[in-house]
């Protein structure tokens, strides 16, 4: 039986480019480890953050900078949830408080939004890493039990804990493995800046057919099989409304850049190059600041 294998990435709409490089770089210290193009709109930036060496799940961001804000709602990821070790924990809470950025503790957890609404949390978790890595998502259905039913019965997670407003869900132990499933059902949101575009789950190299089989069997609506250069990857909308990508691990982002190189170089498509000059003109530079 075929399973999935924890976060692969989680893609999110934003406003201004350099502003979102700026926050999740300087603020919440993530690397920017791919600066390339949405695969479908030759004008829009897609920008990958993870740690410093681009192995832990990937959160990406799609910069719309005229967009206008919108609030979650159903079939969307509520928050994106990051640890960090417990003794960084507190120098963050301190950086926060220093810098004048409004957040809330619920116990253990630090609870805050970007400057374009997303709502992220940071909670304490003993890794190898030095600075806060996507680990985990809490979501939001239109119909919760159809996307738990998704979660377990296909993609292989399982309920490790449950109280009244939240499930818990787990599919291994290690980063990334982890998913909460809120318990209420709540009317379709719109997928618009400040929200999560989709949420993707690592598969093996050599089985994405077999999953775009198994999801028709189940009565899905894959999408066929799509080359995004760092992986192969296939979506669909689980019965929940929430867009779900099976991604790849393979061949990875340092195909192209160095481990020590990530994400200093913008990256255009190859079925984008031949608009190379009018992407130049369009899209504004990237600035990337030494991390202090």
């Amino acid at each position: 039986m075929i399973k999935t294998y924890g976060l692969h990435h989680i893609s999110a709409l934003v406003g201004d480019a350099q502003t979102n490089v700026d926050y999740y770089t300087q603020i919440l210290d993530m690397r920017l480890v791919k600066q390339t193009l949405n695969y479908d709109d030759k004008f829009t930036y897609h920008l990958y953050f993870s740690d410093n060496k681009g192995e832990t799940p990937l959160l990406t961001t799609f910069p719309f900078p005229t967009q206008e804000k919108t609030k979650v709602s159903g079939g969307q990821v509520m928050t994106q949830i990051l640890s960090v070790n417990p003794d960084k924990f507190d120098e963050i809470i301190q950086k926060f408080d220093r810098m004048g950025i409004e957040y809330e503790l619920d116990l253990d957890r630090l609870i805050f939004k970007d400057p374009d609404g997303l709502r992220l949390s940071i909670q304490k978790k003993v890794n190898n890493y030095s600075q806060p890595i996507l680990d985990s998502a809490e979501i939001l259905s239109v119909n919760y039990l159809k996307t738990l039913q998704l979660f377990t019965d296909i993609l292989g997670y399982e309920i490790v804990d449950e109280d009244d407003r939240r499930i818990y869900l787990k599919v291994h132990d290690d980063i990334g493995g982890e998913l909460i499933l809120l318990k209420e059902n709540t009317p379709m949101g719109q997928i618009m800046r400040g929200t999560v575009h989709h949420i993707a789950f690592k598969v093996k190299d050599d089985e994405i057919e077999d999953w775009r089989k198994l999801l028709l069997e189940k009565g899905y609506f894959p999408t066929e099989i799509k080359d995004r250069n760092y992986f192969k990857s296939l979506y669909f909308r689980d019965k929940g409304g929430v867009i779900v990508e099976l991604a790849t691990f393979g061949p990875g982002i340092t195909l192209d850049e160095d481990v020590e190189e990530l994400g200093e170089t913008f990256i255009i498509p190859k079925h984008f190059k031949e608009f190379k000059d009018e992407i130049f003109t369009r899209l504004k530079s990237i600035k990337l600041k030494e991390n202090k």
